[in-house]
C-alpha cells in the first residue's frame, strides 16, 4: 500500500534483526485495517502471533488522518471495505482473539466499534471526542492540528507551542463537544486513553444485556 516493492519483507527482516541484536527489546506492530487486507486479517494475525518475535500488535481502522475530505469521503475511497460479510467475519475473529491473547492491545469493545464503523461510517459510536484535550498533533511542516476538519490552528515555526495550545485550542474543544463525525481520534489513536476510566465509559458503549470484558494493557498511541 505504500508503493514500495519489498517493504513488507524488509520490515519482517528488521524485526528479526532487532530481536537478535537485543533479545530484551520491546517490539510492536501497528496494522491498518482496510478493504485491501480485511479478508486476510485472521490469517495475518495468526501468522504474526505464531512467527514473529513481537511483544504486541495493535490494529487501527482506515480513516482520514492528515487531510479532511468531507463527511462522506469513504464513498469514493478505493480502500474502503464494502463486503459486509468480510467485515463481520474478520472483526468478530479479532474481537474473540483479543479476549485471550495478551499481545493484542485492542480491547474487544474497540473491535466492535471497528465493525460498526465499517458497516455504517455515520453510526453513533458512543465515544467522547478528545480533540483539543489529549492531542497536540504536529505535521511535518509544523502545522498544529487539533481537529482534522478544522485544519491547522497554528504553526510551531511561527508561534509558541504553549500559546497555540492555551489560546487556540478552545475552539477545537468546543467543536469536539458538538461534533458527530467519526474520526481517527475516536476509534484509533485515542481510544485506549479511555481505559483509565473504563467502567464509566463501558455503560455508554455496551447494551445492558452485554457482558463487559475489562482488558488492561499498555496504552498505544
Amino acid at each position: 500500500l505504500r508503493g514500495m516493492p519489498g517493504s513488507f519483507k524488509k520490515c519482517v527482516n528488521s524485526i528479526f534483526r532487532l530481536k537478535k541484536l537485543d533479545p530484551g527489546i520491546s517490539l510492536g506492530i501497528s496494522s491498518l485495517i482496510c478493504g485491501e487486507n480485511l479478508h486476510e486479517l485472521p490469517e495475518f494475525l495468526d501468522w504474526v502471533l505464531r512467527e514473529l518475535p513481537i511483544d504486541r500488535i495493535n490494529f487501527q481502522a482506515y480513516q482520514q488522518v492528515t487531510e479532511y475530505k468531507g463527511k462522506k469521503w469513504w464513498e469514493t475511497s478505493a480502500l474502503w471495505p464494502n463486503d459486509e460479510k468480510t467485515v463481520i467475519h474478520s472483526l468478530d475473529y479479532l474481537a474473540e482473539k483479543t479476549q485471550n491473547e495478551k499481545k493484542i492491545t485492542n480491547h474487544p469493545i474497540q473491535c466492535e466499534k471497528f465493525k460498526r464503523y465499517f458497516l455504517n461510517p455515520q453510526s453513533t459510536l458512543g465515544i467522547e471526542c478528545p480533540a483539543g484535550a489529549f492531542n497536540f498533533s504536529v505535521s511535518h511542516t509544523g502545522d498544529v492540528i487539533g481537529c482534522i476538519a478544522m485544519g491547522p490552528v497554528g504553526n510551531i515555526k511561527h508561534a509558541d507551542a504553549v500559546d497555540i495550545y492555551q489560546k487556540r485550542f478552545s475552539d477545537v474543544r468546543n467543536r469536539a463537544v458538538a461534533c458527530e463525525e467519526n474520526c481517527h481520534f475516536l476509534i484509533n489513536c485515542y481510544f485506549p486513553l479511555h481505559w483509565s476510566r473504563w467502567e464509566h465509559l463501558v455503560k455508554k458503549m455496551v447494551k445492558e444485556d452485554t457482558e463487559s470484558i475489562y482488558k488492561p494493557g499498555p496504552i498505544v498511541l
